[in-house]
C-alpha cells in the first residue's frame, strides 16, 4: 500500500484480516483496528485529536451513525500508543441486521475524512476538550506527581505535558487528513465481529 511507512513491532500483512465470531447474543459487536505509531512518534497527536473528533457522545460517529441513521446501540472510537506498534480503533454495538451497514458507514467516516478532512469546529471542539481534560487531571497533588513520574519515566522529561498539549493545539486540518491518508487504510487493518447468534 502507498504512503504507509515502516512501523515497530510486529509485521502486518497488506490487507484486511477480518475474523467472525458467533456468539448467542442480542447484539453484534464490530471493532476494527489500524496499526498507527509508538508513543515516541509525532503522528500520535493528530490521531488522539482524531480520536477525540470521532468519539464521545457528540462525536461524528454517535451524531452520524446513532442519532441521524438509528445504527447504533453504542458506537465510538479509541486509540493507544505504547513503546511499541500502537493502534487506533472503531468500535460499534448493533442489531444483528445492521451490520452491513453499520460497516458501510465506517467506511464511509473514513473516506470521507481522508478525502476532505474535519470541520473547523470539529478540530477546536477537540482540541479544546483535550487541553482541558488535561488541565482538569493536573488540578490536584497527586496526579501532577503522577503525571511528572511518568513523564520522567516514559520520556525522559517531567513536563512532558506541556509538549503534549502544545502538539494538540498545533494539529490543524491538513495533519487530520494525512494520519488518517496514511494509517487508517482499509487494506491494513483487522476487522473484528462478534455476530450475534440465537443458538
Amino acid at each position: 500500500a502507498k504512503n504507509i511507512p515502516e512501523f515497530p513491532g510486529p509485521e502486518f500483512e497488506e490487507r484486511l484480516v477480518e475474523k467472525v465470531v458467533s456468539e448467542p447474543g442480542a447484539q453484534t459487536h464490530i471493532v476494527w483496528a489500524f496499526p498507527t505509531v509508538d508513543r515516541s512518534h509525532p503522528d500520535q497527536y493528530p490521531l488522539h485529536v482524531l480520536d477525540a473528533i470521532l468519539s464521545g457522545m457528540g462525536g461524528r460517529l454517535f451524531v452520524e451513525l446513532r442519532d441521524q441513521k438509528s445504527l447504533a446501540y453504542s458506537v465510538t472510537s479509541f486509540d493507544s500508543y505504547p513503546g511499541t506498534t500502537g493502534f487506533f480503533a472503531l468500535y460499534i454495538g448493533c442489531a444483528p441486521d445492521k451490520e452491513t451497514a453499520a460497516i458501510t458507514e465506517f467506511e464511509r467516516v473514513l473516506e470521507e475524512i481522508r478525502t476532505h478532512g474535519v470541520t473547523d469546529e470539529e478540530l477546536f471542539r477537540a482540541q479544546t476538550y483535550l487541553q482541558g481534560s488535561m488541565d482538569i487531571a493536573l488540578q490536584g497533588s497527586a496526579s501532577r506527581t503522577r503525571e511528572y513520574a511518568t513523564g520522567q519515566l516514559l520520556y525522559g522529561r517531567w513536563d512532558q505535558h506541556r509538549q503534549t498539549l502544545a502538539a494538540i493545539g498545533n494539529v490543524k486540518n491538513d495533519d487530520i487528513r494525512r494520519v488518517a491518508q496514511t494509517y487508517l487504510v482499509p487494506d491494513r487493518s483487522i476487522r473484528v465481529v462478534l455476530r450475534a447468534s440465537s443458538e
